[in-house]
């Protein structure tokens, strides 16, 4: 009876952790959207646009994330802490790179688009290790079985979720930023040499978010902690300003996550267009015209397997690129052009699966099944074998098997993996005093969502095309989060915890 009222508990606790989170999307894609720009553009509409929004992760990951850092490490660690609990250190590191070997398995093993490969598994790696374990552990301590058994529960989670989100930040900050810039030069179509990235390596060892891991080690584990923290700290005053900075953190970065997500949604906010289902506006049959103010551009370059076909072109909210990988019947004619909405209107491919399009004032160019390039047809570009290629600086989601791929792995197959090992192995590897709260705070650190923080730094590295796709991935990891959570919360507090429960 016990864990079935603790399950409830969970059960409210995430869905009230998902219902915050579904408000502030919806914020997030108002702001986006609203006030209207006179040209209808979507870029330039919104109280945060393109710029604004690159400069506000900037501000964000060079301001807010380190004072909350500072804050949060100094306040929480202690000598006797990190000797009890050292391993979660180190868990958090295997969590991250046991998670993109996996993710990269996966990603071979169900084709993943080449292009978007970086991205997914980069998103897998990262989960969220501080926002939502806080919330599960204030309802958890709440409970009889837990109470009983840890009565300064809230105080020691707390302090176990920043001895593992202190190695998560030194691995993100490091590595993390490293391959986000790979990936955004990837897709902008250079390829830095092994020099370069290893300057950028060394780099990344001086961003301020890794400095103040440093620092609020340092501070924590000496003498120093008491001029900073404590009702008699000297200097008090500093914490207090800080303490200011590092509160605006969450909510910065999560209005920046759904603002992108918001501009995302190019044509309505219809949940097919979140998951990418359609290829063109529904109820579309007849060929629109383009602006006569559109100027001819090209496919750009790429690298994708034969059978991808992608029209580039300027349409009136900017330029957009569509895929036809899930090829749709939208103009019964074959021709391609733009509705009402601005939405580009894709071309199927025909019974020789040949890309037939023609649209005046846009070039398109396309790709046979077989991987022979389609002769010219009007103002057609003629493809090479080498250089045709979706715009994935464009492309604003991954389509809707990939981001349900992403759900999977990321919200049911790595948690399933993280919580087995904890469950079978953690007794060996935690025996002190809160041992069984440490393994409870391990398992609820694995079943989190992903790539929130990852989002704010590719704005801030300007690869907005991607941060827009892992927008609406992530978002989507939320609607699963209930029954995940449900689900391995409920194993975790009955095997750590099953005795007390029993007790009652």
């Amino acid at each position: 009876q016990r864990v079935m009222e603790i399950s409830r508990e969970v059960l409210a606790g995430g869905a009230t952790t998902v219902g915050s989170v579904i408000m502030l999307s919806l914020v997030g894609v108002i702001a986006a959207r609203y006030p209207k720009h006179p040209s209808g553009d979507l870029a330039l509409s919104g109280l945060l646009q393109g710029e604004s929004l690159r400069a506000a992760a900037r501000v964000t990951t060079t301001i807010f994330v380190p004072c909350l850092v500072f804050i949060k490490l100094g306040q929480a660690l202690t000598v006797e802490i990190i000797k009890e609990v050292w391993p979660m250190f180190i868990w958090s590191i295997i969590q991250c790179t046991s998670s993109a070997a996996v993710a990269w398995l996966l990603v071979r093993l169900f084709r993943v688009r080449r292009e978007f490969r970086g991205e997914f598994i980069l998103a897998t790696t990262f989960c969220n290790l501080v926002a939502v374990p806080l919330v599960m552990t204030e309802v958890l301590c709440q409970q009889p079985a837990i109470a009983s058994a840890e009565p300064n529960c809230e105080a020691e989670t707390a302090s176990f979720v920043f001895v593992t989100v202190s190695g998560w930040n030194i691995l993100f900050w490091i590595l993390g930023v490293v391959a986000i810039e790979h990936i955004t030069n990837q897709q902008e179509g250079t390829s830095p040499k092994h020099k370069h990235m290893m300057r950028s390596l060394l780099g990344n060892l001086t961003n301020p978010p890794l400095i103040s891991v440093v620092i609020g080690f340092i501070t924590a584990l000496t003498p120093i902690k008491n001029g900073f923290f404590g009702e008699t700290a000297p200097l008090q005053f500093i914490t207090a300003a800080t303490s200011t900075l590092g509160n605006a953190a969450v909510g910065v970065m999560s209005m920046i996550m759904f603002v992108t997500l918001g501009k995302s949604i190019q044509s309505s906010l219809h949940p097919k267009d979140w998951l990418g289902l359609k290829c063109c506006a529904k109820g579309t049959s007849d060929k629109a015209t383009i602006p006569p103010t559109s100027s001819k551009t090209t496919v750009d370059s790429g690298n994708v397997s034969s059978g991808h076909i992608a029209l580039t072109c300027n349409t009136p909210s900017g330029f957009a690129v569509v895929s036809l990988d899930d090829l749709c019947e939208c103009t019964p004619d074959g021709t391609a052009g733009f509705s009402d909405d601005g939405t580009l209107i894709p071309v199927p491919l025909s019974a020789e699966k040949s890309a037939v399009a023609h649209v005046d004032g846009c070039d398109t160019s396309g790709m046979d099944g077989t991987g022979r390039s389609v002769p010219n047809q009007g103002n057609v570009v003629r493809a090479t074998d080498t250089n045709m290629g979706i715009d994935v600086k464009q492309a604003t989601s991954w389509g809707w098997k990939t981001q349900l791929l992403f759900v999977l792995v990321s919200m049911l197959i790595l948690p399933a993996l993280r919580v087995t090992a904890i469950l079978f192995l953690g007794h060996h590897v935690f025996t002190g005093a809160h041992a069984n709260l440490a393994q409870l705070v391990l398992v609820l650190q694995s079943i989190t969502p992903t790539a929130n923080l990852v989002v704010v730094v590719m704005q801030r590295e300007g690869n907005r095309a991607a941060a827009q796709r892992l927008s609406r991935a992530v978002i989507l990891q939320y609607f699963a989060a209930i029954p995940t959570f449900l689900v391995f919360v409920s194993l975790g507090v009955g095997k750590f915890y099953g005795d007390a429960s029993g007790s009652d």
